[in-house]
Formats: C-alpha cells, sequence, structure tokens
C-alpha cells in the first residue's frame, strides 16, 4: 500500500521522491540519502546511499544505444560498468542471471517498452579505496526508442572485502 509520503517495497519503508525535476517519480527506501547532498553527481544520474552501509542505487537517463539489441542491452550496460569500475576480466565480474521484465513487475510501463534486469557481481575498488570490495550489483534497463533514451537502475550491495586467500569470482 502506497501514500503521498511513500510506501512499503519489499517491507522496508520508503520515501517517494522526485527525479529530474518531477519527470520521473519513485519510491526510495527511507534509510537512503541523497547523494548529491554530499558530492557533484552528473545531471543525468540521481544518486541513493544508504545511512546503515555503503549500498547505493544510480539512476541514469542514457542515450539509447540503438546499435544494442534489446536482448543484449542489460548485459551491454554490465559490461561498460566492468570497465569504468576496472574489473573488466572474468576474474573480476559475473553475470549470474538475466531476465526479461514483464508488465506484472514493471507494471508502470507499457508491454512494448522493452525492459530487462541483470543480477551479478564484480570486484571492485569503491571510492578510491585501496581494498577491493566484492559487490553484488543488480540493473534495470528501460528502453525507451521513442524519446531516444536508456534508463539504467543500478543497485550495489557490497558484500565484504576481498582479502588475498578468496577465489576469483570466476575460475
Amino acid at each position: 500500500e502506497e501514500d503521498k509520503k511513500g510506501g512499503k517495497e519489499g517491507g522496508e519503508e520508503g520515501t517517494r521522491r522526485e527525479l529530474y525535476g518531477g519527470a520521473i517519480v519513485t519510491v526510495i527506501p527511507k534509510s537512503f540519502i541523497d547523494g548529491s547532498d554530499l558530492r557533484e553527481v552528473p545531471d543525468n544520474q540521481e544518486l541513493f546511499l544508504d545511512v546503515a552501509s555503503n549500498r547505493s542505487i544510480i539512476i541514469e537517463l542514457l542515450s539509447y544505444e540503438e546499435v544494442v539489441s534489446n536482448e543484449e542491452s542489460v548485459k551491454h550496460f554490465f559490461v561498460d560498468l566492468c570497465e569504468a569500475n576496472d574489473c573488466n576480466t572474468p576474474e573480476l565480474a559475473k553475470i549470474h542471471k538475466i531476465s526479461v521484465l514483464s508488465k506484472d513487475q514493471v507494471p508502470h510501463f507499457d508491454d512494448k517498452i522493452f525492459k530487462s534486469a541483470l543480477f551479478g557481481e564484480q570486484i571492485v575498488s569503491k571510492a578510491r579505496q585501496k581494498e577491493k570490495d566484492v559487490v553484488q550489483l543488480y540493473l534495470a534497463n528501460i528502453r525507451l526508442p521513442a524519446v531516444d533514451t536508456d534508463i539504467l537502475i543500478s543497485f550495489n550491495d557490497p558484500l565484504k572485502p576481498v582479502q588475498n586467500n578468496d577465489p576469483p569470482l570466476i575460475t
């Protein structure tokens, strides 16, 4: 059930947030703060940081990748993030699952709009630290070719620092 202040998603209380000047409205868990209050965030991104952990939610409006098929789009963005996070080798990044999302899963978008999700892991250095963390990464991609936009939603959930004796993600 949702009211004007927010709602519950997965049992966690949320706060209604207007993004991009109100063009998008969503509910973000209450424990997440606006990352732009702490650091500069590009105009095409919205960043939310969990005050109780190192988790983050990033919502990005990206140029529509016309040369990338719908079926490959979320994987394409995962690979882009691997390159940006300097973890673009099989030992440092792994995709566990890719799914096409249904209207039931994303009810506010028309069936004709392609939506997909990915669950994976990366071993990355967070916030310019030398230590690396295993980060579970949940991505959702909503493709809007009519407005030349790909919406990419990332949820980053650091699991633990990598120890010297930890095996790589892919052996």
